[in-house]
């Protein structure tokens, strides 16, 4: 019972954290609740993953790699190859430069194509094997104060990912590829998520409800206080932190304030439905994003743009709306795939 419990608030928190991703590619930038999803909605994907990370599932590297190349960057190349066609069918720009190749294969970071959010697909590939490596080579001998060990291993893995696109400059592309330099950074989420599963430090804190209430309390004020009021626009994307130990106390503290959220929830059958093909949403979702942009200029014949001039009550209504409808979508899209399959 206590294993379905965790797998059902993983899933819940997939879900909500998806709406925030949606919300969040809306409201205008800078805006006090942009800085304020910005803060925690992608670190909080990468303390899942790593809630979920375990390489006694993978007898060798090899076939750790393989696996993984199938289940992100196999589908990073078919959500490409998505956006490549529809942003050709629909607003039919000239995709074949020099840009959108860097975009694709360097950057990872397709936005011309409408899809540029998949780059989490490839710095979570980047960042599993940097956990991987990690837990093989150093977790999997530490025996005496592992936690201890653990919080120097993550505080170099932070210390790596805020420092490293000042020391390391690849002339002509300001960055490293794959998202490397945002995959330090990531691990370290992944590492501390890997951390609360293995310990059971959840279950620990909410099994007394009075005290997860606190705590989420204390940690949302930490969140709102050092993500908005102290640090203002953060992103884990492109390496923008501001002062990295507000940065990490407020993605840290809003993170956990979700998990405390989705493990009081206990069971949801909608949102673990989302959270469970968070991944297909994730990638797709922008597709919506552009569509809501041009209809709601239609509706109030008035230029609107995401990230720029919608109105707060707007964004919400149309993140709702985005959000339901990916519902039908995922139906359709897993439907189509298991006929594939079977074919």
């Amino acid at each position: 019972m206590k294993q379905d419990k965790r797998i059902n608030y993983i899933d819940i928190a997939r879900g909500i954290a998806l709406f925030f991703v949606i919300l969040g590619h809306l409201v205008k930038f800078g805006s006090k609740p942009f800085n304020w999803i910005f803060s925690f909605h992608m670190p909080v994907f990468f303390l899942l993953s790593g809630m979920c990370f375990d390489i006694s599932r993978y007898p060798n590297f090899k076939n750790f790699l393989i696996k993984k190349f199938k289940s992100l960057l196999i589908p990073y190349f078919c959500f490409v190859i998505f956006g490549f066609l529809m942003t050709e069918i629909i607003w039919k720009p000239n995709l074949f430069t020099l840009d959108v190749v860097k975009e694709i294969f360097y950057f990872t970071q397709p936005e011309s194509l409408h899809v540029g959010q998949v780059w989490f697909l490839f710095a979570l590939f980047i960042s599993s094997i940097i956990l991987y490596w990690i837990q093989r080579l150093f977790i999997s001998n530490i025996k005496e104060k592992e936690i201890l060990s653990l919080l120097i291993i993550t505080v170099i893995l932070i210390y790596i990912g805020y420092s490293i696109r000042t020391i390391v400059n690849v002339p002509q592309f300001g960055r490293l590829p794959f998202k490397i330099d945002t995959a330090f950074m990531a691990t370290s989420f992944m590492l501390i998520g890997n951390i609360i599963y293995k310990k059971h430090l959840l279950d620990k804190i909410c099994t007394k409800k009075y005290l997860a209430i606190i705590l989420f309390i204390i940690l949302g004020i930490f969140n709102v206080l050092f993500g908005v009021h102290y640090n203002g626009y953060v992103n884990i994307c492109t390496c923008t932190y501001g002062k990295i130990y507000y940065y990490y106390i407020s993605a840290l503290s809003g993170s956990i304030c979700l998990l405390i959220i989705s493990y009081l929830i206990t069971k949801n059958k909608i949102l673990e439905y989302y959270g469970r093909n968070s991944l297909f949403m994730f990638a797709i979702h922008s597709m919506y994003l552009y569509a809501a942009q041009e209809i709601l200029t239609k509706i109030y014949n008035y230029r609107y743009y995401i990230v720029s001039n919608i109105p707060i009550k707007l964004c919400i209504i149309t993140a709702i709306s985005i959000y339901i409808l990916l519902a039908p979508t995922t139906m359709i899209y897993n439907f189509a795939r298991k006929k594939i399959r079977r074919v």
